[in-house]
């Protein structure tokens, strides 16, 4: 792949991840669904390393991490760390053993979100005792599967706009 064809596959991926902190920002921040905040944009991150690889995937985690880490008000840069070591492990390492396509993609996504959730509830939560242990099941993982449901579409998206630039590369 040249260099003209990573940097059109870079701008694409820019412009869709804008748009959806876009919807996020404006849509999504205001609507409560069973009372959980939707935040699908993690999912994409991790389904784009799936899809591509992992080099796209630890860039966009630290460029995005970073900014949900300045937008929601942490100090400890925690989306930032997790989508990027999440996206190296599952654009990486379980690729070599699953195949790149829709399915693994949204199916690594959840599972490696549902871990960082629950990893942050504990962390942060459950140690500066601000929340108890059954948070978990009350809060997280209701939130992490209805973000999950909010992301499918936006993953498909990502398959779709995956598949066109990489005919059109190989054309």
């Amino acid at each position: 792949m040249s260099r003209r064809e990573r940097l059109n596959k870079t701008l694409t991926y820019s412009l869709l991840l804008l748009a959806l902190f876009l919807l996020d920002s404006l849509l999504l921040s205001r609507v409560s669904i069973l009372g959980h905040r939707l935040s699908p944009i993690p999912f994409i991150i991790i389904a784009l390393a799936v899809v591509e690889n992992a080099h796209f995937g630890v860039f966009f985690g630290l460029v995005v991490g970073l900014i949900l880490d300045i937008s929601s008000g942490t100090v400890f840069y925690w989306y930032a760390i997790t989508l990027m070591l999440l996206s190296f492990v599952c654009g990486g390492f379980l690729t070599s053993f699953l195949r790149r396509n829709i399915i693994s993609a949204a199916l690594c996504s959840l599972i490696a979100t549902l871990l960082s959730e629950t990893a942050h509830t504990l962390i942060f939560l459950v140690m500066y005792g601000r929340a108890n242990f059954l948070d978990i099941f009350t809060l997280t993982i209701p939130s992490v599967l209805l973000s999950f449901i909010a992301a499918l579409p936006a993953i498909w998206l990502l398959d779709m706009i995956h598949r066109k630039i990489t005919f059109s590369c190989r054309l």
